[in-house]
């Protein structure tokens, strides 16, 4: 066999095992690559030599990375890079690519998500739409400088409602993912101080609508203890049902130096790093991601679990969220 056809064999196992197990490698191949059943099979069985570009359609289609089977420098590490602008991956494209993420993973049996949250994690915001609006509002205006909103003040709907509706399936795809979530104490300010912001810049068509998403963001707060303490997501406003420690939760002392996703199904690691506040940086490199995955378990050996048990640290923890809550108020009042 030669070194070609050792590394696309290599490169197809790698494909088979970050597939869903009830999927079959010869149909995914026909459709991703549009080619006949027997086509397929042919590069399965490395008779046949699959193109540069076909590696590069079924390496992103998969999220497989071929670092590893090129033996490239232990330094050397390829992302996939996704900068969103106003044409070719808009917000709104960002926003649909973190429910495709979340349909992706769910296809999976074995699966997890650890989130270290820098900010808070999105999806908690979907639940209370007049917040997800501010969010969405301020990226976009703000960070993004989208030119619709460039002479524009913040008011309640003033988002496409479609915005809102996909960030409500972000969550209904969330509360289904067996997830941990790092937060410190500092994870709460970044969105205190975009409201802060906002009112010291005179950017609110009615100043005391901060103190509309003050309101909001302490109800996001309590429900995410009140999930915390049951340990499983469940929907804002209704009776509680879920899995039983499908949603831990650490307090960390120390502020999260970086907002870090990292998806675990069966086989494969996926790293997600935040770039430039939004834009994401994406790797299946297995040296990259085994590096990830030690750092997270040192982060959570240094960190305390706050759900379902450890009543007192809960409560410590999520009190002093909203005496900052409560500050902010009081200064906008």
């Amino acid at each position: 066999m030669t070194p070609v056809e050792n590394i696309q064999i290599s490169f197809l196992d790698l494909v088979r095992k970050s597939m869903p197990a009830n999927l079959s490698l010869a149909d995914e191949l026909s459709d991703v690559l549009n080619i006949s059943k027997d086509s397929a099979y042919r590069r399965l069985r490395g008779e046949t030599t699959l193109s540069l570009n076909e590696v590069q359609r079924l390496s992103n289609h998969f999220g497989v990375s071929l670092d590893t089977l090129l033996n490239t420098q232990n330094d050397s590490v390829t992302f996939q890079y996704r900068s969103i602008n106003n044409e070719s991956f808009t917000f709104k494209d960002y926003l649909n690519s973190i429910l495709d993420n979340l349909r992706t993973i769910n296809q999976y049996d074995i699966r997890n998500l650890t989130f270290l949250a820098k900010d808070i994690p999105p999806w908690h915001h979907f639940q209370f739409p007049r917040l997800s609006e501010f969010k969405c509002f301020f990226w976009m205006k703000t960070i993004l400088k989208v030119p619709r909103y460039a002479d524009e003040k913040f008011e309640f709907e003033i988002l496409p409602k479609d915005y809102i509706d996909i960030g409500l399936k972000i969550w209904e795809e969330y509360i289904k993912t067996p997830s941990i979530e790092v937060w410190s104490y500092e994870t709460i300010n970044i969105t205190l101080r975009q409201i802060e912001f906002y009112y010291d810049c005179g950017l609110y068509q009615t100043p005391s609508d901060s103190l509309i998403l003050l309101d909001y963001l302490e109800k996001l707060v309590r429900h995410v203890e009140h999930q915390a303490e049951v340990g499983y997501n469940f929907h804002f406003g209704t009776s509680e049902s879920g899995e039983e420690g499908n949603f831990q939760l650490y307090s960390n002392e120390v502020s999260i130096a970086d907002q870090t996703i990292f998806f675990k199904m069966r086989n494969t690691r996926i790293t997600y790093l935040t770039h430039n506040n939004l834009n994401i940086l994406t790797t299946t490199h297995l040296g990259f991601c085994e590096g990830t995955e030690r750092y997270i378990k040192n982060i959570l050996a240094t960190s305390s679990l706050i759900s379902s048990s450890s009543q007192k640290e809960r409560n410590r923890f999520f009190n002093r969220l909203l005496r900052k809550i409560d500050k902010t108020r009081a200064v906008l009042s």
